[in-house]
């Protein structure tokens, strides 16, 4: 289950637009600690990039604020405890969160790249589930919600396109 909102990494993405502001900003803030791959999601409160890893030479996710929105300090300040809070999260089923920061105006995280595709993409594509999926995934993401829910926190946007299905685990 996704606490951070990333998208996965098999479904069609944006190839790195280098006009877009907010790749450029975010590509400059993080120059020799991460190189971006690609858009892989964007919604109200973020966008989220492929990126490389470069001390630990694995793909990651990082999530940023779009610039006019960066330059909202309430805003700023809620995206990071949003990755603070998810980062006390630490489930096979949560997407797990490996850093924060504000750099050069611009504030990200970065966390695990799933290497699948959202619930809604698999419906999708593929139209209802089997009802012996829909009861294990279902199991899964009640143990995760209900591990979060245990220590306080609530999620506030279940739905199939926050949902991502890991393709090597099927989690």
């Amino acid at each position: 289950m996704d606490f951070a909102h990333t998208n996965m990494t098999d479904t069609p993405h944006d190839p790195l637009r280098l006009d877009d502001p907010t790749a450029v900003a975010l590509q400059r803030a993080v120059a020799g600690d991460f190189r971006l791959a690609a858009e892989i999601g964007r919604g109200g409160m973020g966008v989220v990039y492929r990126a490389f890893d470069q001390q630990l030479q694995r793909d990651i996710a990082i999530k940023t604020l779009p610039p006019h929105l960066s330059a909202d300090a309430q805003v700023r300040s809620r995206f990071l405890r949003e990755a603070r809070t998810a980062a006390a999260l630490s489930h096979p089923n949560i997407v797990p969160i490996f850093s924060a920061a504000e750099r050069d105006a611009v504030v990200y995280f970065t966390m695990g790249l799933v290497d699948g595709e959202s619930l809604a993409e698999r419906i999708a594509r593929d139209g209802p589930l089997p009802p012996l999926d829909v009861v294990s995934l279902l199991d899964e993401l009640a143990g995760a919600l209900g591990f979060a829910h245990a220590r306080g926190i609530v999620h506030r946007d279940v739905k199939a396109e926050n949902v991502l299905l890991d393709r090597r685990t099927g989690r």
